[in-house]
């Protein structure tokens, strides 16, 4: 009777551990996606008025282009992502954040 008490307790952890292990790796991971996403938009403001020299308007309409591009993006490409699995697509992504910013 003991025995079968202790495979539950076995079977129910390792069902809880499971479902933390997805969450405890996508969570963070769109947690820094937001927020690289965030710092972009933010910097594209900066670097338009320092770099490029542009007026308010045009760096308004530099960032509304930069946040609608994103979201057409996330639209559009869904479909392709729906076919791959979502390990490869998170190692893909974070070997193209690495090869950007070196």
């Amino acid at each position: 009777m003991k025995f079968g008490y202790i495979s539950q307790r076995r079977q129910l952890a390792r069902a809880f551990y499971a479902g933390i292990g997805k969450t405890a790796v996508i969570y963070p991971a769109a947690f820094l996606v937001a927020v690289g996403a965030s710092t972009i938009a933010l910097g594209i403001v900066f670097y338009a008025r320092e770099v490029l020299g542009a007026s308010p308007s045009r760096i308004g309409m530099l960032a509304a282009l930069w946040s609608l591009s994103y979201l057409a993006g996330c639209i559009l490409l869904r479909p392709l992502f729906a076919r791959v699995l979502p390990r490869h697509t998170m190692t893909a992504a974070s070997l193209a954040m690495f090869t950007l910013n070196v």
